[in-house]
Parts: structure tokens; sequence; C-alpha cells
């Protein structure tokens, strides 16, 4: 398993670690490792995409090229700019049993 796999995991199990009254800190840790586990795959994929046909040892150096602040800051020029005719879907995708079962 990848890190971001893993990362997911444990995000999950931390969310669901106290099922009827969770505590804050559990679940902001869980939203936290999630986040990390975002920002892996993020790097994970990306270092693929920029070196796919090279070795382990150069995707770890394009991996090791990504800078935190500068992610973050493209995901925030990006938030809230989904097409006019997905956002509804997704939005009412969140309320599905479904989507709370694969979230967690």
């Amino acid at each position: 398993m990848s890190l971001h796999d893993d990362l997911l995991a444990q995000a999950s199990r931390l969310a669901r670690s106290e099922p009827r009254r969770p505590k804050q800190a559990s679940l902001r840790r869980a939203v936290s490792t999630a986040y990390y586990a975002l920002f892996h795959l993020l790097i994970s994929e990306g270092s693929t995409v920029m070196s796919p046909m090279s070795d382990a040892k150069l995707r770890v150096i394009v991996a090791r090229a990504f800078q935190h602040g500068a992610m973050k800051a493209v995901a925030s020029d990006s938030q809230g700019k989904f097409s006019k005719e997905l956002t509804p879907t997704l939005a009412s995708l969140r309320h599905t049993p479904e989507h709370r079962e694969h979230v967690l």
C-alpha cells in the first residue's frame, strides 16, 4: 500500500473510532490526516506524470520538488470553480448514505 492509501485508511479509522460522541480532537486529526493523504497522492501522481519512464530515484527527486505552499495556492485559486452543471450533482451526492460510507 502507498503512503497516501495508508494515511487515508488511518483518517477513516480516526473518524470512526468514537461512533456515538466523537471527540473534536479525533475528528480534527482525521481531517488533517485525510488532507495529508491528498497532498501525498498529488505528489505521487504528479511525479509519475513528470517522469513516467524514469527510475524510482528520479521520481523521488521530482517528488521533493513539490512545494506545499504552491500546491495550496493552486487549490485555493480553483476553489468554488466547479462547472455549474456538476455542482448540483456533487452537492446532492454529499447527502447520500453511499457517499458518507465511502468518505468515512
